[in-house]
């Protein structure tokens, strides 16, 4: 799970239903991706862009210890 990421989606006070819509991705998708740790680095640049976050992408996408 990506807590960056999570947090940076929190600040903007949007669900993951308004990104994905953002997006133009299915919910479920999304959290499978999110779950899976499988984005593909374009659709990882293209949230970051959305997102207007200045973190790096490494950073944003960075997995959380279990």
């Amino acid at each position: 799970m990506y807590l960056n990421l999570k947090g940076e989606i929190a600040r903007k006070g949007w669900s993951f239903t308004v990104l994905c819509e953002k997006l133009s991705m299915a919910t479920s998708t999304f959290s499978t991706k999110m779950k899976n740790g499988s984005f593909t680095l374009k659709e990882a640049k293209q949230i970051k862009e959305i997102l207007g976050c200045d973190m790096s992408i490494e950073e944003l996408f960075e997995e959380a210890c279990e």
